[in-house]
């Protein structure tokens, strides 16, 4: 914030003296003064320093804006004067100090704000590796109105071999490309969305955006999906798709699944005795442990069970498997009650 204010100030070369010895000797008298040095740093140069100066003009070194090698703030103070020079509209400057601080993103940016998109796109295409950076310049083209370029741009980050942040550029690609109107590229944005985040959002998306097409892309969906990463999302697609056997091999191929809630009540009706299983296997791990302030989350489950077994018509195996649960656990005593609750 001192360095900032300095810079804003435009003081002269003897207020930016007497603000240097103020900051010099506080560095040096209170704890925490070398955080100071940014501040003294901006008071010592202020805009008139010659390596700055130089830089601003267009004469960019592998030193940047400093004599000597740069110091641990030099980021930082780099951020601050692009802010202000921003603001004060000194656009080449801008340019011109961003790519020699290494600001390389900054830099992009303000190509295409002052109109000079095919040099920023030509840059990002040859030196960015990251789909998310050029996410972020893709939504700048498409906030200076270049739609095509946007698009275009972010059809390449979609190619690049890092994976990180692609599923947010295709997200972004599919849902603009909605918005103005290019059915064959959200399409495609869509499908590679989900090729690269299988969760429920991206497949509806999919159905939603394909239209009649859809009866042929399906098949082709559920295959992108059962190559998913996330279990639980898969079986999200499994229910809503009402591909109940799908969604239970899903569950049954992990230890624990953490919304089987959810499963539980969708399959019951089809598929009451595993439905059924699953309760008993979360009321089962409770009572078997001992865990005594647990009990009653134990019994809720084997109320859920219970009214699964009555509601296919499995009255016999809910009242053999509740006496056995009685007869193995009649020594606890806080839990009997609960489980004479369910006769």
């Amino acid at each position: 914030m001192w360095a900032k204010t300095i810079l804003m100030a435009d003081l002269n070369s003897e207020e930016l003296q007497q603000w240097q010895e103020k900051l010099d000797e506080l560095a040096d008298t209170i704890y925490g003064g070398s955080s100071l040095e940014i501040a003294v740093s901006a008071a010592e140069q202020g805009w008139t320093y010659p390596p700055l100066l130089a830089t601003m003009k267009g004469n960019i070194t592998k030193k940047g804006a400093w004599d000597d090698e740069a110091p641990y703030f030099a980021d930082d103070l780099a951020l601050i004067r692009l802010r202000i020079l921003d603001k004060r509209g000194m656009f080449q400057e801008y340019l011109n100090l961003a790519q020699a601080e290494g600001q390389f993103m900054l830099f992009l940016h303000m190509l295409i704000k002052q109109g000079q998109s095919d040099k920023a796109i030509s840059e990002a295409k040859q030196y960015l590796v990251a789909p998310q950076d050029i996410h972020a310049l893709a939504r700048t083209l498409l906030d200076n109105d270049e739609i095509e370029k946007a698009f275009q741009l972010a059809l390449h980050g979609l190619t690049l071999d890092e994976s990180w942040g692609k599923a947010g550029l295709a997200e972004w690609l599919r849902d603009q490309s909605v918005i103005h109107q290019q059915p064959n590229l959200a399409q495609d944005a869509a499908q590679r969305a989900l090729s690269e985040s299988v969760t429920l959002e991206n497949y509806q998306a999919l159905q939603q955006i394909s239209g009649d097409t859809w009866k042929t892309l399906r098949a082709e969906a559920l295959e992108i999906t059962a190559q998913g990463k996330s279990v639980e999302n898969i079986a999200d697609i499994y229910l809503y798709e009402k591909l109940y056997k799908q969604a239970i091999e899903v569950v049954d191929q992990v230890a624990w699944f953490s919304n089987i809630e959810k499963v539980i009540e969708a399959v019951k009706a089809e598929y009451p005795k595993w439905a059924f299983r699953q309760c008993q296997i979360r009321a089962e791990a409770i009572m078997d442990a001992g865990q005594a302030n647990n009990y009653r989350i134990a019994a809720d489950w084997l109320r859920r069970g219970r009214d699964i077994m009555f509601s296919s018509g499995e009255n016999e195996i809910w009242e053999t498997y509740l006496y056995q649960v009685m007869d193995k656990h009649q020594r606890k005593y806080k839990l009997m009650p609960m489980l004479h609750e369910l006769k």
